[in-house]
């Protein structure tokens, strides 16, 4: 985790959320996945949504995650974890458990922030910036879906993930997701990409 999230909310609602300008082509993404281009806040620049592209690539694959309890230490994310961290903008994520994929969110903030660091790299002579997100040991029921999740900033310490000299401090600071729904295994084809993949099925739980 995490490996597919959606980011939803129309450009109004995340300038009024992240107070930021989104002055740059948006558009909602029902299916976010690696590689693909998606929307952060940088801490180069506090004020603007900018378009990131997911992961890291690296030998021929490609690194969406990043575990906070070795970041810092693991050099592909250290110079990173200190000088380029970001929020990525999200409504929620999607994790699969026993094949079936649920739609996890959190009940009283529709947009959330996940703690991310970025980088620029170079990719057929262009230059791109691309981002992980930060993960930690799974807390509360998210634990019945899987061993880890995202690290979902508390909002009122958002901003200081951008610019605190202490890291993982804020890091302790998280949500812990509340509401688990599933969803059409369609969601897992990364070309199927409409509002009705995120309508929930028939309650299921575990």
């Amino acid at each position: 985790m995490c490996g597919r999230f959606f980011m939803v909310s129309g450009r109004d609602e995340i300038e009024a959320r992240f107070d930021v300008f989104v002055d740059i082509e948006y558009s909602p993404n029902y299916n976010s996945a690696p590689q693909q281009d998606l929307y952060i806040i940088p801490n180069t620049d506090l004020k603007h949504l900018q378009t990131a592209k997911w992961g890291f690539p690296l030998q021929g694959r490609t690194v969406i995650n990043a575990r906070v309890e070795s970041a810092q230490d693991k050099a592909m994310f250290s110079d990173a974890m200190k000088e380029r961290r970001c929020l990525v903008i999200a409504n929620g994520f999607i994790e699969w458990k026993d094949g079936q994929p649920f739609k996890i969110t959190y009940a009283e903030n529709k947009l959330i922030a996940f703690a991310g660091i970025w980088e620029k790299q170079k990719i057929d002579g262009k230059e791109h910036v691309n981002f992980v997100i930060l993960t930690r040991d799974a807390e509360g029921e998210m634990k019945k879906y899987h061993t880890r999740m995202p690290i979902t900033l508390n909002p009122q310490h958002e901003k200081e993930w951008l610019t605190t000299e202490d890291p993982l401090n804020i890091l302790n600071k998280f949500l812990t997701p509340t509401e688990f729904k599933p969803l059409d295994k369609k969601i897992g084809n990364v070309r199927n990409n409409t509002p009705e993949l995120l309508k929930p099925l028939s309650q299921l739980s575990f």
